[in-house]
């Protein structure tokens, strides 16, 4: 487990303190030293204790969804260019998060 829990804030287990050795060497090559030495149950009692900041960001993206798009819409062309440089951002941000996420779900599903 990269982060085992026993109990909520108590005992944390990073990837450096032994969760590594399950993973078979080629998968714990891609991991970063970063990785290795994130402890993540600061984040979830931040999380824990700010829960109106979902609400906020899902409404903001709803109004980015559903009344931005009435804003933006002008001859054709100088929107495509940011269209296609966002969709680049999009693919790049994607590749990245499946390099981390993919190694992982292999290891969760190996018999």
């Amino acid at each position: 487990v990269w982060h085992g829990v026993d109990r909520p804030s108590t005992t944390i287990m990073t990837m450096a303190d032994g969760g590594l050795a399950n993973y078979p060497g080629w998968i714990a090559a891609t991991i970063m030293d970063w990785e290795k030495k994130f402890l993540g149950q600061p984040v979830v009692d931040f999380t824990r204790s700010h829960s109106d900041i979902p609400i906020f960001v899902v409404s903001a993206y709803m109004f980015v969804i559903f009344v931005a798009p009435g804003w933006l819409v002008t001859e054709g062309k100088p929107m495509r260019k940011r269209f296609s440089f966002w969709n680049l951002i999009l693919a790049v941000f994607s590749f990245i998060g499946a390099s981390r996420v993919v190694p992982v779900l292999i290891k969760a599903f190996m018999p």
